[in-house]
């Protein structure tokens, strides 16, 4: 198995000749252009024109715009086989057909599939509200799980540090706008961005521990806000969004695999 991270929560798998991309976000400025990437694509020489085309699947967790990118997809056919989870509802799924994709297959949470002869995928649905979905890849004797923004229940995670994952990505951070653009004095809004900052890093902790992965990345959840006016959304002082080193020291501290 291979496997090669480009951002976020996008990484390409390749596995018993399948190639699986996960949530593929190949462009800068998501949100209307206010979102990028925590560090710049470009400057890895990462876009949507350099990422392989010939992939198998691409696996979507959910709709927001550092997930699912409709600039980035429509370098793909239409007819792309796509993975998402089964929700209770198909807004999902009428989501990705407004976009033109034609090849979707809605997996139901829990159950593995086969991609191919000694390829399995099993999509696990959140234990949230929202719709979201985290993806776990079985192949050449090698495992790699992919949180993506998905907030797993007890047992989920529990059952994957059962069957064993070799390497897997996981959230690390806030990603609104809280308590940044609310009206508080500045003394309460320090001290609440800074639980805010502590909380998703105590949380990646506690999942890793539980997951017991042989080496963890800290992927999805930042995001780095270029507008000049607003630079101070990147601080550690003002805002939430973790620099993915704040969390490789979090992982450290814990002594666990990174």
């Amino acid at each position: 198995m291979r496997v090669t991270y480009f951002g976020q929560a996008c990484t390409l798998i390749d596995a018993g000749g399948v190639r699986i991309l996960t949530d593929p976000w190949l462009t800068e400025g998501a949100y209307f252009g206010t979102w990028h990437h925590t560090h710049i694509l470009a400057e890895a020489g990462v876009s949507p024109e350099t990422v392989p085309k010939d992939v198998d699947f691409i696996f979507l967790s959910h709709e927001h715009e550092d997930h699912l990118d409709p600039e980035t997809l429509r370098h793909f056919r239409s007819d792309i086989a796509i993975l998402i989870c089964k929700f209770p509802t198909a807004k999902f799924r009428h989501h990705l057909e407004s976009l033109g994709l034609t090849g979707i297959r809605e997996l139901s949470s829990g159950e593995p599939f086969e991609l191919a002869k000694g390829v399995k995928a099993t999509i696990s649905g959140t234990a949230e509200y929202t719709n979201d979905a985290a993806l776990f890849v079985e192949g050449d004797g090698c495992t790699v799980f992919n949180e993506t923004d998905c907030k797993l229940g007890y047992a989920d995670l529990q059952w994957l540090g059962n069957r064993g994952v070799d390497i897997g990505f996981y959230m690390f951070s806030g990603a609104n706008w809280y308590p940044m653009m609310y009206d508080y004095p500045d003394e309460v809004k320090r001290a609440l961005t800074r639980r805010r900052r502590q909380s998703p890093l105590r949380s990646l902790v506690q999942r890793v521990k539980l997951t017991r992965p042989r080496v963890a990345v800290p992927a999805a959840g930042p995001c780095t806000v270029l507008d000049s006016n607003l630079l101070w959304l990147n601080s550690e002082e003002q805002g939430i969004f973790v620099d993915p080193e704040e969390a490789v020291r979090a992982l450290c501290l814990a002594k666990l695999p990174v």
